[in-house]
């Protein structure tokens, strides 16, 4: 209160102030103050005919400039960072650029999982396998250090265990093998 008069800002909450029962020390200043009185009901005309008045609808254009103005204040106050941010955050947002980064990753990911170690140069006895078994249709050949232990008297012997015939219940088992260097070929039906 300016000089024990209310100021237009105090008489206009004065009029939007609900009617709680409860007397303002503003409120019994103007109804005992003639000329707050008239400055009170001046103010109460002029806002009441604002609020009796319909609020004309907005055109398009100006919806739009009102949001674009709105907006730019909204991006004008944020950081660059956090601007550089939402711009990285709609670019990655794309549909094919989505999609593509994530074919790239899933690719990525599967490469690392299917990596498989360097082979190591084998040491001593483990370059030559006890056994190696090698499958062709429904045959297995045999071979290996194991297979010479077990046939000494031969040279290079391979063990062909073959498919069950229909006169047996039993794979057929060949073993193929030389001896004499390599003059003498041998074959065993086992």
């Amino acid at each position: 209160m300016n000089e024990n008069h209310p100021s237009f800002e105090e008489l206009t909450d004065l009029f939007y102030e609900s009617e709680d029962g409860n007397p303002s020390p503003r409120k019994e200043h103007v109804e005992h103050c003639a000329v707050c009185r008239r400055e009170y009901e001046s103010v109460r005309r002029f806002l009441q005919t604002l609020q009796d008045q319909p609020v004309p609808d907005l055109s398009p254009a100006e919806r739009t400039q009102i949001f674009e103005r709105a907006w730019s204040e909204r991006r004008n106050r944020q950081s660059p960072a956090a601007r550089g941010f939402i711009h990285l955050w709609a670019w990655l947002r794309k549909p094919a650029l989505t999609f593509a980064l994530g074919i790239g990753c899933g690719l990525a990911f599967a490469g690392i999982a299917m990596k498989s170690e360097p082979p190591v140069a084998p040491v001593g006895n483990a370059a030559r396998p006890a056994i190696r078994v090698d499958t062709y249709d429904a045959t297995q050949t045999i071979q290996g250090e194991a297979v010479k232990k077990m046939y000494p008297f031969l040279e290079n012997p391979i063990l062909v265990v073959g498919k069950k015939s229909q006169e047996s219940e039993e794979p057929h088992h060949v073993l193929y093998g030389t001896a004499e260097n390599g003059s003498i070929q041998i074959v065993l039906n086992l």
